[in-house]
């Protein structure tokens, strides 16, 4: 369906520009330790909320693949969960490359409502 397309496309548009927006206008570097990737994660979780209050997320139960502390069968009660990859697991050609590790998101879809059943009892 062409709302879940374009929900889609403006949210990966989102994430990346909320990212490059805390990049280019941090006066300072954005440091490679644990402070500096919660910040990051801050910024992306933000940015899934503003998908929440869009209606392109909602909370549900996660069917995908299990990664950080999530499991396939969890509920995301926030519609979305945010992991970083620990900097002890980052080889030493990305932190040498200035790369953050990666960012994993688990994002549930609101969905929408097409069509619906009626079942009508009537009593006298």
């Amino acid at each position: 369906f062409f709302d879940e397309i374009h929900g889609l496309d403006w949210y990966q548009n989102h994430l990346e520009t909320a990212l490059f927006n805390l990049y280019y206008t941090n006066t300072t570097k954005i440091p490679q330790t644990g402070a500096g990737v919660n910040r990051q994660c801050a910024v992306l979780e933000r940015a899934c909320q503003q998908g929440v209050t869009n209606g392109l997320l909602g909370p549900g139960r996660w069917n995908g693949d299990s990664f950080g502390v999530l499991s396939t069968g969890d509920y995301l009660s926030k519609a979305f969960y945010v992991f970083a990859n620990s900097l002890d697991d980052q080889p030493q050609s990305e932190r040498e490359a200035r790369k953050s590790p990666v960012f994993q998101i688990a994002s549930k879809l609101a969905g929408a409502t097409h069509f619906a059943d009626v079942l009508v009892a009537v009593n006298r």
